[in-house]
């Protein structure tokens, strides 16, 4: 037989999964793409410690612990955390303020992942212009694309966008660069001191490395448009005038 005792902690016990759980639907849930990190945080009341446990299941019992489900600081005791949701899913979260008299309460939130079909593309994926016999070197952009899904482009709430990429010169040496997209109207990666060379094409092969919104989720780079080619095209050797 239980004591009195242990029923008032069983009764506490099943009183904060009942809680929790009208806690989290009550709330809208929260909707991030796979590979999106998130800023999770309450109320920061001095004098107060903060525990933070997520599960993989409506139940509160399974944790999601593992680093192909979520990356996340087990053990923070802080008022808010980062959270790189991994894995497609629904996960729960609870929050455990716990103040400086002892006393306890909790509040959970519902977040479902959706899978990542975000990406970037050169379009166009080649260009090139005529050497400028003036001057040594020129100026160019390539342009992308980013989507959210086929079709959709990536909303300006996912900017500014961090893109890294590479240039491969004429002479086989690589420049790795980088470039903060600020929004949607922002879509030009520079690429700068290209040869203008009068006696042979100076081909110049760009590569999108990697690319992340502002929430750290990866923007996927299309497997069909993830390079782009800019060719200065040689004078054409013009033999000088004659008359007879």
């Amino acid at each position: 037989m239980f004591s009195t005792l242990t029923y008032k902690r069983l009764l506490l016990i099943v009183g904060w999964v009942f809680l929790a759980v009208a806690s989290a639907t009550a709330q809208e849930a929260f909707v991030v793409s796979e590979g999106q990190t998130s800023n999770l945080f309450v109320a920061n009341h001095p004098g107060s410690s903060y525990s933070w446990v997520i599960y993989n299941e409506h139940t509160f019992t399974t944790e999601a612990k593992q680093p192909s489900e979520i990356s996340f600081p087990i053990g923070d005791n802080k008022a808010s955390i980062k959270v790189t949701w991994a894995k497609t899913g629904t996960y729960f979260v609870t929050a455990t303020e716990t103040n400086a008299d002892g006393c306890t309460n909790t509040k959970a939130i519902v977040v479902n992942v959706q899978p990542n079909t975000s990406s970037i593309a050169f379009n166009p994926k080649e260009a090139g212009d005529c050497a400028d016999p003036n001057i040594p070197t020129s100026n160019t952009t390539a342009t992308v694309e980013l989507f959210a899904a086929d079709g959709v482009p990536l909303p300006n709430s996912n900017y500014p966008v961090t893109v890294d990429y590479k240039v491969t010169k004429p002479d086989g040496t690589t420049e790795n660069l980088q470039k903060k997209l600020l929004d949607a109207t922002d879509y030009s990666l520079p690429l700068n001191g290209l040869v203008n060379d009068v006696l042979q094409d100076q081909v110049y092969d760009v590569v999108l490395v990697k690319a992340t919104d502002k929430y750290g989720m990866e923007i996927h780079v299309s497997t069909t448009a993830g390079a782009f080619q800019y060719t200065i095209f040689k004078t054409p050797v013009t033999p000088a005038i004659q008359m007879n």
